[in-house]
């Protein structure tokens, strides 16, 4: 046995790669606490190619199973983690074909490896090798063949296709029906396979801004082009050596792929000059590196209170479609260095000012199931440069232009007239101008909004007040030249005489015989009629008292007063306006 065995890996140039590198520990024994028995370590065949790439061979004891545990240190570029694990797929059990030659492989093992033989212990151990190997071969050719029969129906179904263009036919249509239905069952046997593991899928994302073309305040959304980049590791693709091979995107419909999408699109294309622009990439290990370049409108809840001082925060969001946390987990595959191009941007109204990822989970509102997705979180803080040379210039220097009538005379009524009327009507223009491109069926108030309308006051406030001015004007001249045809008279003398004629009257008619009643009498008389008097007299004078302090004595000072009042004022609603938006924002 020892001499075959020896003949045999002499032919294929294979030898222990244990005992070569450590010779002197030839005579190690293990001890399994699940067999309680001693036995040779296992053995670790390979060729001599394979051992100069080994830097390190470790064997662990352990107490839960019958096997060591080895460990392996490669050497250089060899000195990569590869996860390799295997687990027996349910579909294997559910094949007939793949039962019946499980079956007839036990019942020959046990026939050559007979108990008396070998003790219980081992056989049982080198069974569960064996059979593990064996369903690893049928999984394999299992997908290859599976594979085949993808291309050939892939190929079968082009030859209809193109066929039926030509003469088509029931016939024709039938068969490319029943094909596309066999592929469509295939790819749903192909993408159960993946997610039948007991480990969820773990997609690991980067994104690569690209650029960000538009973003639009009156429909609140942003569009931008993005690389999509996603990493996954699927068993079934493992190969031989340590390269990666480009394969061509039309072969995507052949592999399982994740089904991300974003959330908040309105609408999304994935470009296609001159072929579709994807790209995938197949590593030894099963791992596959899938990229699109995609162009994507997505939805930005934005605050425009503070426009155009604002800061907006926009997301975009990534997840499944319809597995859940069971089946697939995403992750960002560098944490905020996944995110690439954002500090690189160039936007015309704004500039990138923060961006970070999260990793978020929640449940389905519709099948109760936890699901998880990426989100990105971008502020854009607003240029405010052009908003001041467009907006906030031109409306301080109408408001300034309206003062100008301050210094023109009164009686030019034409020119003041026009410098107010055509303040007001740029002001209205420039007012309208500043929301044409905004939405307009939001009710807040913006701060571009709040100083048009202080503007606009001034402006319309200029032109009142050449109104009010030339109307005290207008007063004055007519109260001169009424005053000069119509001198003014003097109410209380009059009253005085009446009263003192009307006293002397009566006191020469009086009787010295009169009686105490009638003096009586007369007292009183004279006493209602001087308190009647003085009760008209001081309304009088509250009256003239309210209308002189209403009537302006010179309409001159009017203007005196507004050319002082009028940038006074302005300047100090600006100071509290700049103040307070900038510290808002």
């Amino acid at each position: 046995m020892a001499k075959s065995l020896s003949r045999l890996l002499n032919e294929f140039d294979f030898f222990d790669q244990w005992r070569s590198s450590y010779p002197e520990r030839q005579d190690y024994t293990f001890f399994s606490r699940v067999h309680y028995s001693y036995s040779h370590i296992d053995m670790v065949w390979g060729n001599a190619t394979a051992l100069e790439k080994v830097e390190k061979i470790e064997i662990r004891d352990n107490t839960w199973s019958d096997h060591s545990i080895n460990i392996w240190t490669m050497k250089d570029q060899w000195n990569t983690i590869k996860k390799a694990t295997w687990r027996l797929k349910d579909y294997l059990l559910h094949n007939k074909t793949i039962l019946d030659s499980l079956r007839s492989q036990i019942v020959c093992y046990f026939e050559i490896n007979m108990p008396n033989e070998t003790s219980y212990p081992n056989n049982w151990c080198s069974f569960k090798v064996t059979m593990r190997d064996n369903l690893i071969s049928l999984e394999a050719h299992s997908n290859r063949n599976k594979s085949l029969d993808l291309i050939s129906l892939y190929n079968n179904l082009a030859e209809k296709v193109k066929k039926n263009k030509t003469n088509p036919s029931r016939d024709n249509l039938k068969a490319i029906k029943m094909i596309k239905d066999q592929i469509n069952q295939i790819n749903i046997e192909k993408n159960a396979k993946i997610l039948g593991n007991r480990l969820p899928v773990e997609v690991a994302v980067t994104l690569e801004v690209a650029s960000i073309n538009a973003v639009s305040e009156e429909n609140m959304d942003y569009t931008a082009t993005i690389f999509l980049l996603q990493r996954w590791t699927d068993e079934r693709l493992k190969f031989e050596g340590n390269k990666s091979i480009t394969l061509d995107a039309r072969l995507v419909q052949l592999l399982w792929v994740p089904d991300t999408y974003i959330v908040d699109s309105k609408k999304s294309f994935l470009h296609d000059v001159t072929v579709q622009n994807r790209l995938v990439r197949l590593f030894s290990n099963g791992t596959v590196l899938y990229a699109l370049r995609i162009t994507t409108t997505v939805a930005c809840n934005m605050d425009l209170a503070k426009y155009p001082m604002d800061k907006q925060t926009c997301t975009l969001q990534i997840e499944s479609l319809g597995y859940s946390n069971k089946d697939l987990i995403y992750t960002w595959m560098r944490g905020n260095d996944s995110v690439r191009g954002m500090n690189t941007l160039k936007l015309a109204q704004y500039t990138v000012q923060n961006y970070y990822t999260k990793v978020s989970m929640g449940h389905d509102e519709t099948d109760q199931r936890t699901r998880m997705w990426l989100v990105l979180y971008f502020v854009l803080q607003r240029n405010m440069i052009y908003f001041i040379l467009e907006t906030y210039v031109p409306s301080t220097l109408l408001v300034i232009l309206s003062w100008i009538s301050f210094w023109i005379s009164m009686s030019s009524v034409p020119a003041r007239t026009c410098f107010g009327v055509t303040t007001v009507l740029a002001m209205t223009t420039i007012l309208m101008g500043s929301r044409s491109t905004l939405p307009t069926a939001n009710c807040f108030i913006k701060a571009i909004d709040v100083y048009l309308g202080i503007c606009f006051t001034f402006v319309f406030g200029a032109l009142l007040e050449y109104a009010v001015a030339h109307y005290c004007s207008e007063e004055e001249k007519t109260s001169i030249k009424d005053s000069r045809q119509h001198p003014e008279e003097k109410p209380d003398d009059n009253i005085e005489i009446v009263i003192k004629s009307t006293s002397k009257e009566l006191s020469l008619t009086e009787n010295q015989e009169n009686t105490l009643m009638q003096k009586n009498s007369e007292s009183s008389y004279v006493k209602t009629v001087n308190i009647s008097q003085t009760f008209w007299m001081k309304i009088k004078e509250k009256k003239d008292f309210f209308k002189d302090f209403f009537t302006v004595k010179n309409p001159e000072n009017i203007d005196r007063y507004s050319r002082v009042v009028f940038p006074l004022v302005f300047l100090i609603i600006n100071v509290f306006y700049w103040a307070y938006y900038l510290h808002m924002s």
